[in-house]
């Protein structure tokens, strides 16, 4: 009887250590998760100016500046659904237009993109390790932490995809109709956002179609889930014309690629993942060292996806349907190369959770645990270096700051001197910094679409009362034959050159002259 006694106490007092022990140790996981999300909004918003505001974030300021039905009107001749310039737009009748403001609405969705990646993970990990794992790795993202500081769709289309992903996993696990009208709106509003939405919704067709193959789900489930596809194609039929017009049209900067070129963006896009977009701009060890590890990284992701794929678990199942996530727009992203290349860390920044999440979950399903920590440690010390090499990096694309500052340096008279840019739309950031009062010039004026219309405003003006100009030609333009032949053009009409400087930025030159008569 004291026997029993005694061994019903020593079970007891286990049963009590082991919970206390599970109770410090989750502790120390929400204690860590915490942290993550800490780490997360630091490395966003630390030194979110640095980068050179290029063309597209300007290009977002400058069409946010219109009104809804301008906009509209404007994003429909362009590349891209309305629904961010709208937001933006309202963003910057709160905040204002700084760079500080206009970037902080990326960090914003960058941030909030962590409720869904931990509320998905929580659906997939029995325990809150991997999760805290995953945020670590999204927390120190040099991908994510690049486009969460730049004023364009993405983080909102990547918050909206993964509110959409939630919602649709949350449905396979469990239907029901908040679950649904849920789904069908983060849909709709992605749909809005960004076209490459539509790449996260062919998935998740396929995967319920894959369900019905493999009698997961019957043929009125089945149905249902078509009826609730339906519903965001329904509301986005008033834009179809316009998405129809725009792929159709394609874009001349969009060249077909080889066979070759396509394995090679693939390699680049998993190294930006890990490394951050500058790390091309680094020395030949950070080169190999990134090389290695990146090929490392493909393979035993394939690898592991096939033991997904073969495996009878329910929940394996699950992380199989979020690894087609990251693979199937991928590999739509490919195709679509073969005939307009495709920049996929750019358009597929929105699917590097899925891999985040797959990755975290493949290490799991190892059988020596203690690989689980050195595999998740070297992505995120090749991550935190990405961080490294992004913050160190303080360039990107055209930097017309320098540009701006040299003209005004090189004594400007706001009353007497005229900027001219070709392409007139390179004009946009000029006339940013102007109305940010980082600058004292004067915005640039439109004589033409092209340089021959600017030539043959300048050949009028010139007959009349335009002594001096300032001629900022942006080889980046498609358009660049006969900048070389520009000097020719003003020496006939008896101009000359009196100050000129020629700046070798990312992707192309820029030259600034100042003409007088």
């Amino acid at each position: 009887m004291k026997n029993t006694i005694s061994n019903l106490n020593n079970n007891l007092n286990q049963n009590l250590e082991k919970k206390i022990a599970n109770y410090k140790f989750e502790k120390i996981i929400t204690y860590g998760i915490i942290i993550a999300i800490a780490v997360s909004i630091f490395l966003r918003i630390y030194n979110l100016e640095q980068k050179n505001p290029w063309f597209d974030e300007v290009y977002s300021w400058k069409i946010s500046n219109l009104s809804f039905t301008e906009i509209i009107f404007k994003t429909g001749q362009d590349i891209h659904p309305p629904l961010y310039y709208f937001t933006l737009k309202i963003w910057m009748s709160i905040f204002g237009d700084s760079l500080f403001a206009i970037r902080m609405l990326s960090v914003m969705f960058g941030l909030l993109s962590m409720f869904f990646i931990f509320k998905i993970c929580k659906i997939i990990f029995n325990n809150n390790l991997p999760v805290l794992l995953v945020l670590l790795l999204y927390a120190v993202s040099p991908l994510n932490i690049y486009y969460s500081q730049e004023v364009r769709m993405l983080n909102m289309n990547l918050f909206l995809c993964l509110g959409s992903v939630y919602f649709f996993i949350l449905n396979l696990k469990s239907y029901n109709l908040r679950n649904s009208l849920f789904y069908c709106l983060f849909t709709f509003l992605s749909f809005y956002t960004h076209y490459f939405a539509l790449l996260i919704f062919i998935t998740q067709i396929l995967i319920i179609f894959f369900e019905f193959r493999s009698n997961t789900i019957d043929k009125n489930k089945f149905k249902t889930y078509l009826k609730i596809f339906s519903i965001p194609v329904i509301l986005y039929i008033p834009w179809i014309p316009y998405f129809i017009t725009q792929i159709t049209k394609g874009q001349p900067w969009r060249t077909s690629m080889s066979f070759i070129e396509i394995l090679e963006s693939v390699y680049k896009y998993f190294k930006e993942i890990f490394f951050s977009p500058y790390v091309h701009f680094e020395d030949k060890f950070v080169f190999w060292f990134s090389t290695v590890l990146t090929v490392i990284i493909m393979v035993v992701f394939l690898i592991r996806v096939i033991k997904f794929y073969k495996s009878d678990s329910k929940n394996d199942r699950v992380l199989f349907y979020v690894s087609l996530l990251f693979l199937i727009p991928l590999l739509i992203a490919l195709l679509i190369s073969m005939k307009q290349s495709i920049l996929l860390s750019r358009y597929l920044s929105i699917i590097v959770p899925y891999l985040l999440i797959a990755k975290v979950a493949l290490y799991f399903k190892m059988k020596m645990k203690y690989k689980i920590y050195v595999l998740v440690l070297i992505l995120i010390i090749s991550s935190v270096y990405g961080v490294l090499i992004h913050n160190r990096n303080d360039f990107k694309n055209n930097d017309y700051r320098r540009i701006t500052t040299y003209i005004q340096e090189n004594d400007f008279n706001p009353g007497k001197d005229l900027v001219i840019v070709e392409p007139h739309y390179m004009g946009w950031m000029v006339e940013y910094e102007v109305k940010q009062g980082n600058v004292n010039l004067t915005n640039p004026v439109d004589f033409g679409w092209n340089l021959n219309q600017i030539k043959d405003s300048i050949k009028i003006k010139s007959n009349d009362n335009l002594k001096s100009f300032w001629m900022i030609l942006d080889y980046s333009s498609m358009e660049k034959n006969d900048y070389d032949n520009f000097n020719n053009f003003v020496d006939s009409l008896g101009y000359k050159s009196i100050a000129s400087k020629t700046f070798y930025v990312i992707p192309e030159k820029v030259s600034v002259t100042h003409y007088v008569k």
